[in-house]
């Protein structure tokens, strides 16, 4: 019996001795195939497991945005009439959704560490016990795909958000719309964008008017144009 370092070179010095000798030498790891291909098995087993669940995390965060902007539907359609633009609405619940998972992907992190503190290390495992090493566990790993995940599942709630309308969260809001103050607008959330005197612009005035009249909505309406303030009358 020979022993070599580092171990895994077994199978490399096994054929040199064959070669070399022509004696029968035969490598640890051909010995203990059926171990390697239980580990091998195990392995594949954990990237399985690993995948469904960041697919369950995808679909989670996915669920919990479509929920948020549902909620908030009405405040949405309010930032679009004020000239946000549908890439400002993307990103906040983009950011929203990234900073969910980075949290999650923290705590989580953080968890399984303390779970994992009180077990012995390989070093110190004697027969019959359970080694653990947590240098092998790839928390980073972990944290930065878990974020990637929720920012992903983001997008898709994100970019329904961006196309609420402004006339839509009126609706929504029908009965605790008390006053109205309104501008209109050359373009929606671009660079330079400024307000236009009302109804010459690319807002939606006549569905705000509209929706505002089939709800019987008799509070006071206010419009403002101050872009051009030394000739703006």
């Amino acid at each position: 019996e020979i022993k070599v370092i580092p171990a895994t070179n077994a199978a490399d010095i096994a054929a040199r001795l064959r070669r070399s000798t022509g004696l029968k030498a035969t490598a640890w790891t051909e010995d203990n195939s059926q171990l390697f291909q239980g580990l091998d098995a195990q392995a594949r087993t954990g990237i399985i497991i690993k995948a469904f669940a960041l697919i369950t995390i995808v679909g989670g965060i996915a669920s919990a945005m479509l929920l948020s902007i549902v909620r908030r539907q009405a405040e949405i359609g309010i930032m679009r009439a004020m000239g946000a633009s549908k890439r400002l609405v993307v990103s906040i619940f983009v950011l929203e959704g990234s900073l969910i998972g980075f949290v999650g992907a923290i705590v989580g992190a953080g968890t399984a560490w303390l779970v994992l503190l009180p077990l012995p290390p390989v070093a110190e495992v004697h027969s019959g016990g359970l080694p653990i090493d947590r240098t092998q566990g790839d928390f980073l790993l972990a944290i930065t795909l878990t974020t990637l995940a929720a920012a992903l599942a983001s997008v898709l709630p994100a970019r329904r958000a961006a196309r609420i309308d402004p006339v839509e969260a009126i609706r929504i809001l029908k009965g605790r719309v008390v006053s109205s103050h309104l501008k209109d607008r050359n373009v929606l959330g671009a660079e330079g964008h400024h307000d236009v005197p009302f109804g010459l612009g690319v807002g939606n005035i006549s569905g705000v008017l509209d929706e505002l009249k089939r709800q019987g909505f008799d509070g006071n309406i206010s419009i403002e144009y101050e872009y051009n303030w030394d000739h703006s009358v």
